[in-house]
């Protein structure tokens, strides 16, 4: 059995209202029974992966049609066979006629970073990815099997993705408050100038988390949407401000209860708990 050669972080964070993050790891040449959440008869192997397979869904049919390197790659990243995305091998294709998945994030309003095999994901280089994480903010370079240095680099992006955020609200909205900044700036308005009774709106749990405080030291009754984070009510104490929905963890687990109580002989290794 091959170790683990690398990992390969490729993040977004949205730069629209309620983001939706998005982590792809991948590893090099790997079995999927050298996972313990997958088969692997070594216990302790991959107890992280195993925690993380343990709260989520897991695929036991999900391929792709190559199985080396570069090309696997960009069959996962163009949803296309090899020989229709023409990353055929190791080489450059400079013009593959398909948007790459980094392509799709970026129209969506995302900012895109990738750390590790950044030569074979995608068809060419240099691609245009927001940042290449290879290198560490003291400016040395990562070495793949550093795993602390994943955190730093991870960290590193999302601070770049949230200035690039600010950026870009600062030159749509010159002068004005920009992300969760904004939106308490726009509750103390609406709530001392306007004198409203009542605000309802807000998403994404950054903006729900940085206007609870403000809202509960207003004594202004405040309905909030989509609120992922279940710190909203675990870090603080609320009396003015509801959510209409429950957390994303709460959420998830009741649509697995849902499809197991819709098929109760549903065999599968999907849900856990």
């Amino acid at each position: 059995m091959k170790r683990i050669l690398f990992i390969l972080l490729f993040f977004t964070v949205s730069l629209h209202a309620a983001p939706v993050n998005l982590l792809i790891i991948t590893v090099d040449d790997m079995s999927a029974d050298s996972v313990g959440a997958f088969g692997c008869k070594l216990p302790g192997t991959t107890p992280n992966i195993d925690r993380l397979a343990g709260q989520s869904l897991s695929f036991a049919h999900a391929h792709v049609t190559v199985g080396n390197c570069m090309p696997g790659r960009n069959v996962m990243f163009s949803g296309l066979i090899s020989h229709n995305n023409k990353v055929e091998g190791f080489y450059q294709v400079r013009n593959p006629g398909w948007p790459h998945l980094v392509d799709l994030m970026k129209e969506a309003g995302y900012f895109t970073g990738i750390r590790g095999k950044v030569s074979h994901s995608t068809p060419y280089q240099p691609y245009a990815w927001d940042i290449n994480l290879d290198t560490l903010p003291d400016g040395t370079s990562a070495h793949f099997k550093n795993a602390e240095s994943y955190g730093i680099s991870t960290a590193h992006g999302i601070k770049k993705a949230k200035a690039a955020l600010e950026e870009r609200e600062q030159r749509e909205h010159p002068g004005e408050p920009s992300g969760p900044k904004k939106q308490v700036s726009e509750l103390r308005r609406l709530v001392l100038d306007e004198k409203v009774d009542a605000v309802v709106g807000y998403t994404s749990s950054g903006n729900c988390l940085a206007i609870a405080p403000v809202a509960e030291k207003l004594k202004i009754l405040t309905v909030v949407h989509i609120c992922g984070t279940h710190r909203l009510t675990e870090d603080n104490k609320l009396k003015y401000v509801f959510r209409t929905s429950d957390n994303q963890a709460a959420d998830s687990v009741s649509l697995a209860r849902y499809a197991l109580a819709l098929n109760p002989n549903l065999k599968s290794d999907q849900f856990s708990g």
